[in-house]
């Protein structure tokens, strides 16, 4: 929390240890797919086990790389896995880097390679609505996060905006009842919204 700011918004560091127990507690599911991403990876390195998780998840390791296949089927790689040991003296999972200039070793855990899975598959979500998109108004300039930002002319603006909210909250193949939505603004030159 102090990394994202909290000191600055005026908590004191006294108060941080009960805000993140009371947001684990409303949260029991997310903890509990950080155990278990933290667990499988650990597996999947120090045993070559495959580790099946719900929605497609899988992780697994071959020759240099632990891998970890998206719902979507894509994979993220990690080079080189290892088991480390944490500063709470646990089991940690390293893996090599490339980071400012050169490789060294980074660490991670099951909350860290949540994130990892969450917005790689929210990449994922954005690059099938691009895909429809893309077929009625190829001029998909550049995409930024969750936003795409598509030139279109501006006598069909409108028309354009309502058609890819639309294609943006459309089900994805491989993540049926996944809740998708789409919102959108009009601009003639970019800006963060």
């Amino acid at each position: 929390m102090i990394n994202m700011g909290a000191l600055q918004m005026g908590l004191t560091e006294d108060e941080l240890p009960g805000i993140v127990e009371k947001w684990r507690e409303a949260s029991p599911r997310i903890c509990a797919l950080w155990r278990d991403l933290g667990d499988a990876a650990l597996a999947a390195t120090a045993h070559r086990e495959t580790v099946d998780l719900p929605h497609g998840v899988r992780l697994w390791r071959s020759g240099k790389l632990l891998h970890m296949r998206l719902p979507s089927g894509r994979c993220i790689r990690y080079f080189s896995p290892e088991i480390t040991e944490n500063r709470f003296g646990g089991p940690s999972l390293a893996y090599e880097a490339y980071d400012m200039g050169r490789w060294g070793k980074a660490e991670t855990w099951g909350g860290k390679l949540t994130e990892n899975l969450v917005q790689a598959t929210a990449r994922d979500c954005l690059l099938a609505a691009m895909t429809r998109v893309s077929k009625r108004y190829p001029d998909i300039v550049m995409h930024v996060h969750d936003e795409m930002i598509v030139e279109v002319p501006e006598n069909e603006a409108e028309e354009a905006l309502a058609f890819i909210c639309g294609e943006m909250g459309k089900e994805i193949e491989w993540a049926p009842r996944l809740l998708l939505r789409g919102d959108g603004y009009l601009c003639e030159w970019y800006r963060k919204d």
